[in-house]
C-alpha cells in the first residue's frame, strides 16, 4: 500500500511516498517544533500504527496497538489517541505517550465501538 503527502499549493504536488504493509484507513499529522511534519498512520488489517517523518520519508516507529484493527487515530502533541478493535477492545480509546512508544492511558467507558476521535 502507498501512502503519499500532498503540498497543498497552486502547483499540487507530491512530496513524499512511503511504503505501508497493510491497507491503510486512517491517518493523522501534525507540525513538529524541529520543523517537518509528523504523520501517523494505520489500518484494519495489521493493527499497527506506523509514525512517519514526512522530512525523511520514512517510518520513525512502529507501535503495536490492536490485532484486529485501528479504525480512528488522532495526534496532539506528545499523545496519540487510536481506537478500534472488536469486543470491549473496541469500546476503549488508548492514549499514546509518542516519544515513549507505550500506552500511557486507557479511556473507558464508551457503550459502543468508537469508529472516529478528534484531537
Amino acid at each position: 500500500c502507498t501512502l503519499k503527502a500532498w503540498a497543498l499549493t497552486a502547483s499540487l504536488q507530491c512530496i513524499r511516498q512511503m511504503h505501508s504493509a497493510g491497507a491503510i484507513s486512517t491517518v493523522s499529522t501534525q507540525p513538529e517544533l524541529a520543523g517537518g511534519y509528523l504523520l501517523a498512520s494505520a489500518g484494519s488489517s495489521t493493527g499497527a500504527i506506523a509514525l512517519w517523518d514526512l522530512r525523511q520519508a520514512s517510518c520513525a516507529t512502529l507501535l503495536a496497538d490492536n490485532a484486529s484493527g485501528v479504525a480512528a487515530i488522532a495526534l496532539s502533541g506528545d499523545l496519540l489517541f487510536s481506537a478500534g478493535g472488536t469486543g470491549a477492545v473496541g469500546n476503549r480509546v488508548r492514549v499514546w505517550d509518542v516519544r515513549m512508544g507505550r500506552v500511557a492511558a486507557h479511556l473507558r467507558g464508551h457503550v459502543g465501538r468508537v469508529f472516529s476521535i478528534a484531537a
